[in-house]
């Protein structure tokens, strides 16, 4: 038992789920088996990583099975093609190895790999078990978005606000599952997205009944079950005061973590490092871009140092639209989450003066997409088609390669 608890509690929460709060030890085997899963996961990968297929980065089916069984609670998936999403227990892990950053995906095609970055690795391994579990429970309820696991365009709610939304829906004696009413199956605040119901168990904070496997049918929990160190932990979180300060980013764009150390540090005095996320590498030369309009392309190249803004209008000049609409550039970032950079009068930040070229988190063949007046929607691809050494004369877009007929800006209908 903690010697050390803080003298005052939190708005919300009762004395009990406080005592509990102080009383807890976090090791590899509790709470949860989250710490000894994850690391299982982290070593799975390696520095060597895994060869993975598509655009999103994901597992290869080809391991899922042999990963599965090295889980705590590895789940009994009778299908005879199994995806990443048929096992929720290894979504889930993905998914907060890719909000922490300690997962990162290179290349793209036959020469995507998922691997360890290895300067965040340094940083994690110095962590103590404390540590680790509060990093690991802050990348999944405030860093870890859809984007993450290929879902969804924009940036999508809160999976805090989600996960606190199903965890009040659930009954105090527990909530069972009929697998005859599949409509039961879509839960208040996650729908289907059972990875949250699997890292709820691996945390500790819910005991969920994975039931019997039934052949050729997806994985389905029949129970859930709200444990007491679930109720203190979302009884801390959902506080508007906390939900306020946990929520609300720093600086809008960058991921630091320690938002839940001014939460739950009081109860935890051997909370005292966070994993240090390493910083975007400027990469400098000539970043030359393969932009397509249909089956209109034009090839457009500008000096690393260039912004967005000059960017864009490079690409509209190339197409002989004018610049008198709004637009944005959607990308993801190095976490695999969406990232909206929009035109200067727009509201929300980052913004496109802001962000230089050097500054994009694509490699060779990786592609953003670029939207062009908001009423009619003028949807370019823009491709990474390689980076060349540092040239005089690309402080400006510069065309390239011109293929094909530019359509006419306004009279879309003929086009």
């Amino acid at each position: 038992m903690k010697e050390e608890q803080p003298s005052s509690r939190p708005r919300g929460l009762s004395a009990r789920a406080a005592r509990l709060l102080g009383e807890q030890t976090i090791d590899q085997n509790q709470p949860g088996t989250i710490l000894r899963d994850f690391q299982t996961f982290v070593d799975f990968v390696g520095t060597d990583g895994l060869r993975t297929t598509g655009q999103h980065h994901l597992l290869p089916h080809t391991c899922l099975a042999e990963l599965n069984g090295r889980m705590g609670r590895p789940l009994d998936v009778r299908l005879r093609r199994p995806q990443q999403r048929s096992y929720p227990n290894l979504e889930g892990l993905y998914l907060v190895g890719r909000a922490s950053g300690l997962i990162q995906a290179r290349g793209l095609g036959v020469k995507g790999r998922l691997v360890v970055d290895e300067a965040m690795r340094g940083s994690w391994d110095g962590l103590n078990a404390t540590e680790r579990y509060f990093t690991l429970l802050e990348a999944w309820l405030v860093h870890a978005r859809p984007g993450m696991l290929g879902k969804g365009r924009g940036p999508g709610r809160e999976v805090l606000e989600d996960c606190a939304m199903l965890w009040q829906s659930i009954p105090k004696k527990g909530l069972r599952l009929e697998r005859r009413r599949p409509n039961e199956r879509y839960l208040p605040g996650i729908g289907t997205e059972f990875q949250h119901l699997t890292l709820m168990a691996m945390f500790g904070l819910a005991a969920v009944d994975k039931g019997a496997a039934v052949e050729g049918q997806p994985w389905r929990p029949t129970e859930v079950k709200r444990l007491p160190w679930g109720d203190a932990v979302f009884a801390l979180v959902s506080d508007p005061d906390v939900w306020m300060q946990v929520m609300t980013e720093a600086e809008p764009g960058k991921v630091v973590f320690g938002r839940l150390q001014g939460v739950f540090g009081p109860f935890f005095p051997e909370w005292r490092r966070n994993l240090v996320v390493s910083g975007p590498v400027f990469r400098k030369g000539v970043f030359v871009f393969g932009v397509s309009l249909g089956n209109v392309r034009r090839q457009i190249a500008l000096s690393a140092k260039g912004s967005l803004e000059d960017l864009a209008h490079g690409i509209l000049k190339a197409f002989d639209f004018d610049a008198d609409h709004l637009y944005g550039f959607t990308y993801k970032d190095r976490f695999g989450a969406t990232v909206d950079v929009s035109h200067p009068y727009c509201d929300e930040p980052p913004w496109t003066p802001d962000v230089r070229v050097g500054d994009l988190p694509l490699t060779e063949g990786e592609a953003m997409d670029f939207l062009y007046d908001f009423g009619d929607n003028w949807l370019f691809r823009v491709k990474m088609d390689r980076v060349d050494p540092p040239a005089a004369g690309f402080n400006r877009p510069v065309v390239l390669e011109a293929h094909g007929k530019a359509p006419p800006q306004y009279g879309r209908e003929d086009w």
